[in-house]
């Protein structure tokens, strides 16, 4: 009898790959919270569920999961102890989600991670088995070129590359790349560079590629030593920024979308990694063709060789779809909001999806489109290489779709030792000034009233303890989606940047006392990473929003975006450098992001990015 057992579960749900695994349940107040695959195969569970059955001859049972299609091609993992758990309680938990690619995590966290690898760590071959398969690098030096520059080869696939090489030699006006560079992130646009400093168009690109290749070079080398850095905890604050490129085709009239996840330190403001679902080094035709050959759209969705990227049947197939984002702005109450985005996001996992593509939008010309929930959980795995020394991480995010996912499919280990804890942030972005000033001052009567003193006359210290107190009166009475049941807790401060906000955990809390649980949500904020998104829109030409009416929908033509998406990415990875290690705080003239995080001693002149390696060996001041 052919024995369709545990093994075909296992060859369902992808196997771990480099040990990537991100198929399992993330229910945090589940008992099969982050169980894979790979751990049930060795579970106590499973071995008495089926004993004897190869001799029986009968399918072997999978005491924790189920796998359902939701279509042809589109597979979910269901976990039976979050069924149980909606059955005995009054919230509702999400038991099931679509089965994801190891593999299409793990080459996507090889791109925005390349960076930090020195040269001769990675083979540069992209169809080498040691970046394709499961097969270990070795890669040997081999001598030096004419200009003294390390040669190395690789041992699997032969491949013979140098180091990088030293760009900024006999480069035609140098001395003008450090006001290129500074005129870049002060919101000039690439015509008005070119005239102000008579150079061409096509040198202002050059410039910006040299410039991008220095900051990542620089910023490697700091962010290495983060990664052996003892750090007792870090409060981080993660959101995304949606950027729409241009178009090229006036008769077609469609825009691109591409989204950037960004993570910001909440103490220091340091931003780790600012990340772009786009992959220039691919050719689009190339892509599609191979994926006919190979009938790859006919496979499952995370059996394709190509999950990555959006395939062009796919494309067509999702932007076809009905799906009416415009009915989520009709909320009106912060309440309403969060109910509307949490639905949103919940028709938006069915269609196995975080991003919303419709007939105005199209897929670039050039490079490929990354789907956005593989860029959000390499993001995260991203973070975690960069925190392996970092004692305990507590993330606030944004209600975005697919983020608390991403989040803990990376962090799941982390988040069942108790040395990772998430939450969702909700606050109202469109808030004016003068209803802004208005909830500050119901605030501090709500703090005067509870405190029988006038607001004035209070210290900070004593606020401190007012809105603590009156955190823990919210936790009683928190506003309870229908949905999910979450639980939101408003967070009283006049003091904050931020009002009308709500934090609700993703995590299981009931570890700690209700004053540490009220501190955290407290902790709460997108502020740092909210500024650092403020910032590069009015510094840099490229992210400024456009004018639009609501005539011509999100047909717009945008005068300052690249028609080339590279370009985000590469001026949000020189914006992120420098904001972090050369652009001081306002009241404190020596600190940057980089020094209160330990990278750095000082602010880091230009110079020293710009020509890393003249500079690199002195750094008594940085």
């Amino acid at each position: 009898m052919d024995n369709k057992s545990f093994s075909e579960f296992n060859d369902t749900v992808p196997r771990i790959f480099n040990g990537i695994q991100v198929n399992c349940c993330k229910t945090a107040w589940c008992e099969n919270f982050g169980l894979t695959p790979e751990e049930i195969r060795e579970s106590e569970a499973y071995i008495n569920a089926n004993k004897n059955t190869k001799e029986r001859g009968i399918r072997e049972k999978n005491p924790f999961y189920n796998v359902t299609s939701s279509s042809k091609r589109v597979y979910n993992i269901q976990c039976k102890g979050c069924k149980k758990l909606n059955e005995s309680s009054n919230r509702y938990f999400q038991y099931s989600h679509v089965i994801k690619s190891n593999y299409a995590v793990f080459q996507e966290l090889e791109r925005i991670s390349a960076y930090l690898k020195l040269p001769g760590e990675q083979c540069p071959n992209t169809e080498c088995p040691s970046n394709t398969q499961d097969v270990p690098i070795q890669i040997k030096k081999r001598g030096f070129t004419r200009t003294r520059r390390q040669r190395f080869q690789c041992k699997v696939c032969n491949t013979c590359f140098t180091g990088v090489p030293a760009r900024h030699l006999n480069q035609p006006r140098s001395e003008v790349n450090k006001t290129l560079f500074k005129y870049l992130l002060l919101g000039t646009s690439i015509r008005a560079l070119a005239e102000g400093s008579d150079v061409s168009p096509q040198t202002i690109y050059d410039r910006i590629d040299f410039f991008h290749e220095q900051c990542m070079r620089f910023v490697a080398e700091r962010e290495r030593k983060l990664c052996t850095q003892n750090i007792e905890r870090l409060y981080l604050s993660t959101d995304r920024q949606v950027q729409i490129s241009n178009w090229t085709n006036r008769e077609e009239r469609k825009n691109c979308e591409f989204y950037g996840i960004a993570t910001s330190d909440i103490d220091s403001n340091y931003v780790f990694a600012f990340n772009f679902n786009y992959d220039a080094s691919l050719d689009s035709n190339e892509v599609n063709q191979h994926a006919e050959e190979i009938e790859d759209y006919a496979k499952r969705t995370y059996q394709r060789l190509y999950s990555r990227v959006w395939l062009e049947h796919e494309f067509i197939e999702v932007s076809n779809r009905k799906l009416d984002k415009a009915s989520m702005t009709a909320g009106g109450s912060l309440e309403n909001d969060i109910e509307l985005q949490l639905q949103f996001d919940e028709t938006l996992n069915k269609r196995d999806s975080s991003e919303y593509f419709d007939s105005t939008t199209k897929l670039p010309s050039k490079g490929m489109e990354v789907h956005n929930e593989y860029t959000m959980m390499a993001h995260f795995f991203l973070l975690k290489r960069l925190f392996a020394n970092v004692e305990k991480t507590r993330f606030y995010m944004d209600l975005d779709s697919g983020m608390k996912a991403a989040y803990i499919a990376a962090f799941k280990n982390e988040i069942r030792s108790g040395s990772s804890d998430g939450y969702l942030v909700s606050t109202d972005k469109e808030i004016t000034r003068d209803e802004r000033e208005k909830i500050i001052a119901q605030n501090k009567k709500m703090i005067e009233i509870h405190t029988l003193t006038k607001y004035e006359l209070l210290t900070n210290q004593e606020i401190d303890q007012a809105v603590q107190d009156i955190t823990l009166l919210n936790m009683a009475s928190p506003f309870i989606t229908p949905r999910t049941g979450d639980r939101w807790v408003s967070i009283i401060d006049p003091r904050r940047a931020e009002q009308r906000l709500r934090t609700t955990p993703v995590t299981n809390q009931e570890k700690y006392e209700l004053n540490h649980q009220a501190k955290l949500l407290r902790k709460g904020t997108l502020f740092p990473i909210d500024r650092f998104f403020a910032q590069i829109r009015r510094r840099v030409a490229m992210f400024e929003r456009p004018i639009s009416s609501g005539a011509n929908g999100r047909r717009i033509w945008y005068a300052k975006q690249p028609y080339n998406p590279v370009m985000y990415q590469k001026i949000a990875d020189i914006h992120r450098v420098y904001y972090n290690y050369c652009k001081p705080f306002r009241k404190h003239k020596n600190e940057t992001p980089a020094t209160r995080l330990g990278l750095a001693k000082g602010v880091v002149p230009l110079e020293n990015i710009i020509y890393f390696d003249k500079y690199r060996n002195n750094r008594s001041n940085l």
